[in-house]
């Protein structure tokens, strides 16, 4: 945990510009949003995660996950993007998210940031034609990027609570640290 911690200062720069500026139904996200920065594969990843959705998960009429982000060429040695590259990213993730969530009901439930990959995570009812909107968005945002999309059946949420949703050592290890990043309690 000690060579995460030493990108602490760089994930707060890359976090507070990260967050998407989209309008949620206020009935399905929260105002729990908490951003963190953990190990994946001997690299940092940056997750910015609905807190509250914890106590609702799994929510039976979104069984299905989707995923859906870019991949970024610019990036640190880290792995996280540049300032540059992150601009691009912070554009195309406002328009594919808001496509997402309009395409009918879902909630948009976190964003995965990790070795060239951005990925946005999305609980959805039915994913019919979500991939049709996701690249009407894409079309606008960036149509010369490179697109991850999936969709996934997961009533149980496990990809938010198992993977998104930070563990207790992660909570833990930003219990108490300096910055404007508070941990959040369970």
């Amino acid at each position: 945990m000690a060579d995460v911690k030493a990108f602490f200062p760089m994930l707060v720069a890359v976090l507070a510009s990260a967050a998407p500026a989209v309008a949620q139904d206020p009935v399905s996200s929260s105002t729990r949003w908490w951003s963190y920065l953990a190990e994946h594969d001997g690299k940092p990843g940056s997750t910015r995660v609905d807190m509250g959705q914890r106590d609702r998960a799994p929510v039976r009429d979104l069984p299905w996950v989707v995923i859906a982000g870019t991949s970024y060429k610019l990036l640190l040695e880290s792995g996280l993007p540049t300032a540059a590259e992150l601009r691009r990213l912070n554009a195309f993730s406002d328009q594919v998210i808001l496509a997402l969530l309009q395409h009918g009901p879902a909630v948009y439930v976190g964003t995965f940031t990790h070795n060239g990959e951005q990925l946005h995570y999305v609980y959805a009812k039915d994913v019919t034609g979500l991939e049709e909107a996701f690249a009407t968005a894409l079309k606008r945002a960036c149509a010369a990027c490179d697109v991850i999309y999936k969709t996934q059946h997961d009533p149980e949420w496990n990809v938010y609570l198992k993977f998104l949703y930070p563990s207790q050592a992660t909570i833990d290890s930003y219990r108490g640290s300096s910055g404007a990043l508070d941990a959040p309690t369970r």
